[in-house]
């Protein structure tokens, strides 16, 4: 493991690699943290679909279609560099996580009034069609879904 780390310091100079408890890439100190205790091959890839973000320039994400396409495309980096990174890309792996995503969305537009699925105006709100509720949501991704109501009013 320790080898592979090495030479993505070589290959990627302008990234500082740090060992810690998840996967992740932060574009602002430029670090891509990755999970020791689950650096196997799919912890791997996990860390090159890091890199993949940064290769690729993500920064944060303005709406829930903005990061699945952001995560889409990290994927898809995994997916098009496997052999220079010396690495099988699992399709099933990226599912998955793309499918963990999706479930994340998912509870965040879904209205805590009436459970319809809501539009969202702005990147930490949404909208209920069908019962005119707005709530608020977080954009933390290691937290459990919370959804704030702003109002709720009643349809005329």
């Amino acid at each position: 493991m320790q080898l592979k780390i090495e030479r993505l310091k070589q290959v990627h100079p302008s990234y500082t690699f740090i060992a810690g408890d998840t996967f992740r890439w932060s574009p602002v100190d430029k670090i891509i943290e990755y999970n020791t205790h689950e650096f196997d091959e799919s912890g791997y890839q996990l860390l090159i679909h890091e890199i993949g973000h940064a290769e690729l320039g993500h920064t944060r994400f303005n709406t829930d279609l903005d990061l699945i396409r952001k995560e889409v495309a990290a994927w898809q980096y995994v997916s098009q560099n496997s052999s220079q990174y010396e690495v099988t890309f699992e399709e099933n792996l990226a599912e998955r996580c793309l499918d963990s995503y999706r479930s994340w969305l998912d509870q965040r537009s879904c209205c805590p009034n009436c459970s319809a699925t809501g539009y969202q105006p702005s990147p930490d709100m949404y909208q209920c069609i069908n019962c005119t509720n707005s709530w608020n949501v977080s954009s933390d991704q290691q937290t459990r879904v919370c959804r704030r109501n702003i109002n709720s009013l009643a349809l005329a």
